[in-house]
């Protein structure tokens, strides 16, 4: 998915910030090395050729998060293996999430300060091209989220669950709403731990869902997300609508490749750890 830069810019900071954790890279340090090699024929008049240097471009994707578990356990996979292409990097507040309003402040600070303090507590630098998006539930938000969209800022994007991310978890599963219609009776302010409690329910056979492996299942999610999609005139997502496949299919579209050879390479380590404990 096509996503405009943004329209600030911070040059290579000098020094290397700290990353997720001692041992992975930062987010702007992810860049491949200069490297060339030379060869002679043996012949009278040797002539020497270069390697040629090939470069990619490290995107990141900021999320800053309301929710704190299910959210940042799905894309921890992706967090925790930065592939060259990209790194995903959390933001959230520890023990509590974020309100809309706090997302926001967040985000501005950021922008003025020209990089982030993670879940973590780890530095993440903002460059040109990265993409910052603000996942929130509607839940009890609905007129808080209204208000902050009435004056868009093209900075950074919105992505809202209604009434919360597990209908983006349910879609992973199912092709439409029928198992959770009964959400619509709920009062709004119970409806996210309603939706929580029966999606556990429904994957109860499976041992409930685990977001973090439900992420091999992403295209199915985004097929089914977007064909049960609907929102407000104030782009708010109507009742089992999520616009959490736009952050999938950008995902999707930076990593390519690398995003199945990841899978791959996860799937074959859970099958190791799995003949090792037996």
């Amino acid at each position: 998915m096509d996503i405009e830069g943004l329209d600030y810019f911070k040059s290579e900071p000098v020094g290397t910030p700290i990353g997720l954790d001692d041992n992975t890279p930062d987010i702007h340090t992810l860049k491949d090395k200069d490297s060339s090699e030379e060869c002679e024929h043996k012949i009278d008049n040797p002539i020497s050729y270069s390697k040629p240097e090939i470069k990619v471009e490290t995107l990141c994707l900021f999320l800053v998060s309301g929710g704190e578990k299910r959210e940042r356990d799905y894309i921890k996979y992706l967090e925790a293996n930065a592939s060259r292409r990209l790194r995903v990097v959390f933001i959230s507040k520890k023990g509590q999430g974020l309100t809309p309003t706090q997302m926001v402040k967040e985000v501005e600070e950021a922008i003025d300060e020209e990089c982030f303090l993670d879940y973590y507590g780890h530095l993440a630098y903002l460059a040109k091209g990265d993409t910052i998006y603000l996942i929130s539930d509607v839940d009890q938000y609905g007129s808080e989220l209204e208000n902050l969209m009435s004056d868009p800022d093209e900075r950074f994007r919105w992505i809202i669950s209604n009434p919360a991310f597990e209908v983006w978890l349910y879609y992973h599963f199912y092709d439409n709403p029928e198992h959770i219609k009964d959400a619509v009776n709920i009062p709004v302010a119970h409806r996210s731990q309603w939706l929580k409690e029966r999606l556990h329910v429904l994957r109860k056979d499976f041992g409930g869902v685990n977001a973090s492996e439900a992420l091999a299942l992403i295209e199915t999610a985004i097929i089914n997300s977007k064909a049960n999609y609907s929102e407000t005139e104030d782009k708010i997502p109507t009742i089992f609508s999520t616009q959490m496949h736009i952050v999938a299919e950008h995902i999707l579209s930076i990593l390519e490749d690398d995003f199945y050879q990841m899978i791959k390479n996860r799937n074959a380590m859970a099958i190791e750890f799995i003949s090792k404990a037996k």
